[in-house]
């Protein structure tokens, strides 16, 4: 999967699919569906965050557009 990466993949793209190939099987349906609803939240607060922008200060700045959310 991170061979197939590459640097215009947006970050809601690639967390949904490292859902599906590393969480899916592995976890209950209950902690499945929180990663899904956490996709949904990226989705929603940075739908064209590419995989290549994901910096310490932009992961910072996700968090704190979703804490002004809640």
């Amino acid at each position: 999967m991170l061979k197939d990466m590459n640097s215009t993949e947006l970050f809601c793209e690639y967390y949904k699919q490292w859902i599906d190939v590393y969480k899916r099987d592995a976890i209950r349906e209950a902690t499945l569906a929180k990663y899904q609803m956490t996709h949904k939240w990226v989705e929603k607060l940075a739908p064209e965050l590419k995989v290549s922008e994901l910096t310490r200060n932009a992961y910072q700045q996700l968090l704190n557009d979703y804490a002004k959310e809640h």
